[in-house]
């Protein structure tokens, strides 16, 4: 799967930096996240972190302030 992903000039494969502590906390305190919501809270802190947008059909999503937000 590394090979595939690596010859697709457009997939990128996020990893915590500096600031993803700092933008998890507000993005899990924003949600008010609790249980299955943290793997939410996750995706939409490294998405924030990146300074990128998120595409998806789940509408939980609208809950984190400062998440640019696309439709599928």
């Amino acid at each position: 799967m590394r090979s595939w992903l690596e010859n697709l000039p457009v997939v990128v494969v996020p990893s915590p930096e500096r600031r993803y502590r700092q933008v998890l906390e507000r993005a899990a305190e924003d949600k008010g996240t609790r249980g299955r919501g943290w793997s939410d809270a996750y995706r939409a802190a490294l998405t924030m972190e990146m300074g990128a947008g998120l595409a998806t059909l789940d509408r939980d999503f609208r809950k984190s302030a400062g998440l640019r937000l696309g439709d599928l």
